[in-house]
């Protein structure tokens, strides 16, 4: 949600305390890019076993704070300047498959309608050379690398308050549930908080919160993404998990440095907002 509609900001605090990972009994209810022509997907899509058998090192002691970014214009303070210099990976989702891809970005100041007085350039624009075909972009992750990504294809945009759906993925059982208290309003859910669980060896439920914020926006969780993104056969998820109507919070969870214990961890976050 960038420069989108002329509204009135309004930022309450956001909660992000993640609980430890229980078991559940309950039971299972049957510039321009690099290398990101179509040639590299085949070449990708070639060498997909000869990867998936050898992932780089990952220490799990390691906070990983990564950077996310999308194609399109940002408020002057939601990009770093230097970002432009650093390496980057472009998700990219297509009918056919999903991929990792080195990706070069190109960072250009540009006119901020919002707060910019004629003449002015604070605000940034984001562009690679293949926009059409990127979801996001990925930054200051060190066991991410070019790759095939299986991809889970959900079919709504959103997992509604009270939903609990369960679906295979993998050779594992996952479910996504989101729950909030009654609407405070038309738009606002207040206490929102979104759950992911999977189902271990031993047949039981394994259960983590992802957020909680006070109050989230009708009509419930985004889902940007969910499919393998760290190449280790398990669930990783990317979402919006905003606050407010006017503020958009792409987040980005891994499975293979969560802690012990846990089926995610968050890595990397980017909060834009509206105006």
């Amino acid at each position: 949600m960038k420069w989108k509609g002329f509204v009135f900001l309004l930022l309450f605090s956001c909660q992000s305390d993640t609980e430890k990972t229980d078991e559940v009994n309950n039971s299972y209810p049957t510039q321009d890019v690099i290398n990101t022509s179509d040639t590299l997907e085949e070449e990708i899509l070639e060498e997909e076993i000869t990867q998936s058998m050898i992932l780089p090192s990952i220490d799990l002691t390691k906070t990983y704070r990564g950077h996310l970014l999308e194609v399109g214009q940002y408020h002057g303070d939601e990009v770093d300047p230097q970002s432009d210099k650093w390496s980057w990976l472009g998700l990219f989702s297509t009918v056919d498959s999903s991929y990792l891809a080195k990706t070069e970005i190109t960072t250009r100041r540009v006119y901020d309608g919002i707060v910019d007085e004629p003449g002015d350039t604070t605000g940034w624009a984001i562009s690679i050379g293949d926009s059409a075909r990127v979801l996001m972009l990925i930054s200051g992750i060190d066991f991410l690398f070019e790759r095939t990504v299986a991809e889970y294809k959900w079919e709504e945009n959103y997992v509604a308050p009270g939903d609990k759906n369960y679906f295979h993925f993998l050779e594992h059982d996952y479910y996504l549930q989101v729950t909030a208290d009654e609407p405070s309003n038309e738009v606002d859910l207040k206490n929102l908080k979104m759950f992911v669980g999977m189902k271990n060896e031993s047949g039981k439920w394994l259960e983590q919160k992802l957020f909680n914020v006070e109050y989230g926006m009708s009509p419930g969780v985004k889902l940007i993404f969910l499919g393998d993104i760290d190449g280790d056969n398990r669930l990783d998820i990317i979402t919006d998990n905003s606050y407010h109507y006017n503020v958009y919070l792409p987040t980005l969870y891994l499975s293979r440095p969560a802690d012990e214990g846990k089926l995610v961890k968050e890595v990397a976050q980017q909060q834009s907002v509206g105006c």
